[in-house]
C-alpha cells in the first residue's frame, strides 16, 4: 500500500511539473518588442547582402502561437492523446502583415490562399548559410495577423508548407 501511495505522489508531482511546463508552450514575445523597428529598418538597409543574423533577430521578435491539445483533460491526466495544434486566432502579441512589410519591404516572394482561413506565405531571401544554401525569412500570417515566422534554406526538401487542409503540414519546395 506504501508503495502505491508514493506512486500516486510521484504522478501527481509529474502532472504538477507537466502542466507547468505546458504553460511555457508560447515562446514569443507577450507585446510587440521595442527592438523589432530599429532592427527591421537595419534589415531594410542592408537588402541584397548577407542578412541572416538579421534574420534570425527578427524571427524571434516575431509572435507565436500556442500549441492547444484536442483533448486536454485526457493528455494532462494520461499523456495519451498526441492531437495538438497551433492556436492560430491567438498569437502571443498581434503584429499585422501590412505592418511587418512595411517595416521590412516587400517580400521576394508571396503566396496567399484560403483554406480554413485567409493564409499568407512571404519569404524574404536573406543570404547563405556555411553550406552554401539560400536562406530565407519566413513570415506566415493568418486572417491578417502574424503567427509565426523562422529562417531556414530555401527550395529544400525541408522547407515546410501547407497546401490546402490548414492541419495537413507537408513537406515541400513550393516557395522556390
Amino acid at each position: 500500500m506504501a508503495v502505491r501511495a508514493c506512486g500516486m505522489k510521484l504522478q501527481i508531482i509529474s502532472l504538477a511539473l507537466l502542466s507547468l511546463l505546458a504553460g511555457c508552450s508560447s515562446s514569443g514575445p507577450k507585446t510587440r518588442p521595442a527592438a523589432l523597428d530599429p532592427l527591421a529598418a537595419r534589415f531594410m538597409s542592408k537588402a541584397g547582402t548577407e542578412r541572416v543574423r538579421e534574420a534570425r533577430k527578427i524571427a524571434a521578435l516575431m509572435p507565436t502561437c500556442p500549441i492547444v491539445h484536442y483533448n486536454k483533460f485526457w493528455w494532462l491526466m494520461f499523456g495519451l492523446d498526441e492531437s495538438q495544434y497551433p492556436d492560430w486566432r491567438h498569437p502571443s502579441y498581434f503584429i499585422t502583415k501590412d505592418e511587418v512589410f512595411s517595416l521590412l519591404g516587400l517580400p521576394d516572394r508571396e503566396h496567399a490562399f484560403d483554406a480554413g482561413g485567409n493564409w499568407n506565405y512571404a519569404m524574404y531571401r536573406v543570404g547563405h548559410n556555411r553550406k552554401g544554401d539560400v536562406m530565407g525569412l519566413y513570415v506566415r500570417s493568418f486572417d491578417g495577423h502574424v503567427v509565426a515566422s523562422f529562417v531556414m534554406p530555401t527550395n529544400t526538401p525541408a522547407s515546410i508548407e501547407m497546401r490546402g487542409d490548414p492541419v495537413t503540414l507537408i513537406r515541400t519546395n513550393y516557395m522556390e
